[in-house]
């Protein structure tokens, strides 16, 4: 006979439900406050709780939290049955354990009575398939992971505004790469050159680029041009407007840097050559996810790919030197280079883009993907409705390149991508049909514009080269997730017979927390049916730090908390830690990680 617990403020809630629950055949315990229900609860573990969420003596929360902080509570099964409706109080309610909510102003007895059984069928899953044996360790729950941003605060401006305004105002182009000019200077001065060839060149560099745009959007002698009505739609559409005599002029004026890498004491580095590797990368995936989105336009999509940082290309030849300290000091505290800049050097490298092509008269929509492609996901409809899908997919166009190792632009994290995907409006959607085969297309590109292969690996920054890591991944929205597409790239996929020796799981939601907490628990069992002897350890990732799992789940693994976005050096060492034995990381190198 199984034993439910009701605890209910209303008397004649808790009367009515005793006698048809008796009646089913289950065992009715029933309190009316919080105190009430834990002093039932540490005589005699009740199989089910039944509850209110909000009692005489307060809200039921507490009590839910002490259930799963308890050592025999543990296989508690909760519903909630409630008047309230607010979303707040019930994402709470899950957050804090609760199995089922139903309200009472839609619940049916015999919907509830299924659910009930169905709870009751759960549990005794887990109690004879699910559950370790009892001789299992068990380990404390993680503690949440430090905010770094708030680390970032710490950090005193590198340059004031008026020396920013001065040296933005002495480079109002980004610097082209010799290498780029000298290859379109050949095709120029070759006897077959093709304005094709040109084009898939000039494609090679943001700067060059921009300024061949630039120039096709006015007409007219130097000094007295007009603006052209419709921006040009494509390089090549351009060169036909310009002609090859402004091409060479272009290429005359273009404006190189004494040097063109930049390396911080603390041997973190940032190329321009790299920029324009990832910049090519994110155009071509760009124009991949375009072509599987009807109302993204793919030359657009590619334009805007290639021209995304052109900030930051801006920002490089102007304060190299404080841009490369803004990016080591980014790194080491695993936020984006994006934030990094606000704070550090009082500017944002996508809001400059922005600006400097509006400047440039390029079209408003590649305008609006340049300024946007950082904004949150959520609100990306709202500061750019006309162009929202194409900032969506220049948006995940870059998180996918910087997961394929794609150039090193200099953020060294990894951001999620289900929001922004979510934003497309597909209904089927996988990165699998983004990612598959895109490597030849970026490599061909990148021989296309005459730039070194070496690039591609020179200055990207790659997690645990040495350390014996074959992670297994669990995500609620694996075909969406690019975290899974980055475990894969840095460590490959498992062999047949190969175990893993770290879960890593990405929980967005809380609502997703029952879901993912069922997965671990399957997959725990497999493992363990394959060999393993006890429960690998786990590193959670999520938005807020804090773990989205039910308690039992992580008490059974050596767990730590990391936050999303994560940095490639902090999710290195949370992994150093876990396969070391620790669930937190040494005092030492958490205090360089601030430093």
């Amino acid at each position: 006979m199984r034993s439910v617990l009701i605890l209910d403020g209303c008397p004649l809630t808790r009367e009515c439900l005793s006698l048809l629950l008796r009646e089913e055949g289950y065992k009715v315990l029933t309190a009316n406050t919080a105190a009430a229900a834990k002093e039932i609860i540490a005589k005699r573990v009740p199989d089910l709780l039944l509850c209110e969420l909000v009692v005489p003596d307060g809200s039921v929360l507490g009590v839910l939290r002490w259930i799963r902080e308890q050592s025999n509570t543990g296989s508690i099964r909760v519903c909630v049955l409630t008047n309230v409706a607010a979303k707040k109080p019930l994402t709470q309610a899950v957050e804090a354990g609760v199995n089922a909510v139903m309200l009472k102003a839609r619940f049916t007895f015999r919907g509830l009575v299924k659910q009930l059984e169905d709870l009751g069928a759960s549990q005794k899953n887990a109690d004879t398939e699910h559950t370790p044996p009892a001789a299992a360790r068990s380990y404390p729950l993680p503690i949440p992971a430090p905010d770094p941003a708030l680390e970032l605060r710490r950090f005193k401006p590198i340059i004031t505004r008026p020396d920013l305004e001065a040296k933005l105002e002495e480079h109002t182009h980004p610097a082209c790469s010799q290498t780029v000019v000298a290859h379109v200077q050949r095709i120029l001065g070759s006897d077959t050159c093709e304005m094709e060839a040109l084009a898939d060149a000039i494609a090679g560099d943001p700067g060059l680029y921009a300024r061949v745009f630039e120039s096709a959007a006015s007409s007219g002698e130097e000094g007295n041009e007009v603006e052209c009505e419709e921006p040009a739609g494509s390089v090549f559409e351009a060169l036909l407007r310009i002609g090859l005599d402004r091409l060479r002029e272009i290429l005359d004026e273009a404006t190189h840097l004494d040097h063109e890498r930049f390396t911080h004491q603390g041997g973190f580095a940032m190329s321009l050559d790299q920029q324009r590797v990832h910049g090519i990368a994110v155009s071509v995936i760009a124009e991949r996810i375009a072509s599987l989105c009807p109302d993204v336009d793919e030359k657009t999509a590619r334009t805007a790919g290639l021209l995304h940082d052109c900030g930051r290309l801006r920002m490089l030849g102007a304060l190299g030197e404080q841009v490369v300290e803004t990016g080591a000091a980014s790194h080491g505290l695993g936020v984006s280079l994006l934030a990094g800049e606000k704070r550090l050097i009082l500017s944002e490298h996508d809001k400059l883009g922005m600006q400097t092509c509006s400047d440039w008269n390029l079209p408003k929509d590649v305008i609006q993907a340049i300024g946007y492609h950082h904004e949150d996901a959520a609100r990306i409809s709202s500061v750019c409705s006309n162009a929202a899908k194409l900032v969506s997919t220049v948006a995940i166009a870059d998180k996918v390149a910087h997961a394929l190792g794609y150039g090193h632009s200099g953020s060294t994290v990894i951001e999620p991508t289900e929001a922004l995907i979510a934003n497309l409006e597909l209904e089927e959607f996988g990165l699998d049909q983004v990612t598959n085969g895109i490597r030849e297309q970026i490599d061909a590109a990148i021989k296309r514009a005459g730039l070194d292969p070496a690039l591609l690996t020179d200055g990207v920054v790659h997690a645990m080269p040495d350390l014996p890591m074959r992670p297994v991944f669990v995500s609620a929205d694996p075909d969406h997730d690019v975290v899974g597409r980055w475990l894969c790239e840095e460590f490959g996929g498992l062999e047949e017979h190969e175990l893993p020796n770290l879960i890593v799981v990405h929980g967005r939601h809380a609502k997703d927390r029952n879901e993912l907490s069922d997965r671990l628990t399957q997959l725990h069992q497999e493992l363990m049916g394959r060999g393993l002897s006890e429960a690998i350890p786990m590193l959670i990732l999520s938005p807020n730090g804090r773990y989205n799992l039910s308690e039992d789940v992580m008490t059974r693994h050596l767990c730590m908390n990391l936050r999303t976005p994560f940095g490639v050096t902090q999710f290195e060492q949370a992994c150093t830690a876990l396969l070391s034995g620790r669930q937190e990381l040494p005092a030492a190198r958490t205090a360089q990680m601030a430093a």
